[in-house]
């Protein structure tokens, strides 16, 4: 591994060494792991070896990868074991990731309500809506009432519906 400044991955040497005989159990056990996960972990792989202009072998930094996501000895656990937990940081990040992105997007004016607004708002609309209202209400009539039933005393009793 020789660092310099106009850099490029020595592919063909990388290759090898993955397709070697000697690495054939790795290789195996590595390649248990779902596809889009393998893809994500090798992108990171690549990004590490273009930001530290190293060509470095796969299988000999992969346990270093696992190890900032608390797996020691990576190779002599189950790969669907490391799958797992690789999954579970991989969700975790991209929850971090949107909530991140959603509070940055948010201005201090269109915060939403709380869960204890949003239920006593809930709860207004709520007894608003099924509130009892009674069928007859008796009025003065100001002006004329078209209503067809009225009380000797010249009161008119409308129909007051609930609104739907």
């Amino acid at each position: 591994m020789l660092t310099k400044l106009d850099f490029d991955i020595d592919w063909p040497t990388l290759k090898e060494d993955y397709y070697s005989q000697k690495n054939a159990a790795l290789r195996k056990w590595f390649e248990v792991i779902a596809f889009d996960l393998r893809e994500q972990i090798k992108k990171v792989w690549i990004a590490d070896m273009e930001r530290l202009h190293v060509s470095i072998s796969f299988l000999l930094w992969f346990p270093t990868f696992a190890s900032k996501y608390g797996l020691p000895e990576v190779y002599s656990q189950p790969s669907l074991n490391v799958q797992t937990t690789l999954m579970k940081v991989e969700r975790e990040r991209e929850r971090e990731r949107e909530s991140r992105n959603f509070n940055s997007q948010r201005t201090h004016k269109e915060t939403e309500p709380t869960d204890t607004q949003r239920n006593r708002y809930n709860k207004h609309t709520e007894d608003r809506r099924f509130r009892r209202i009674p069928a007859r209400v008796t009025h003065r009539s100001l002006g004329p009432c078209f209503a067809s039933r009225r009380t000797p005393a010249g009161h008119c009793l409308c129909v007051q519906k609930a609104p739907k």
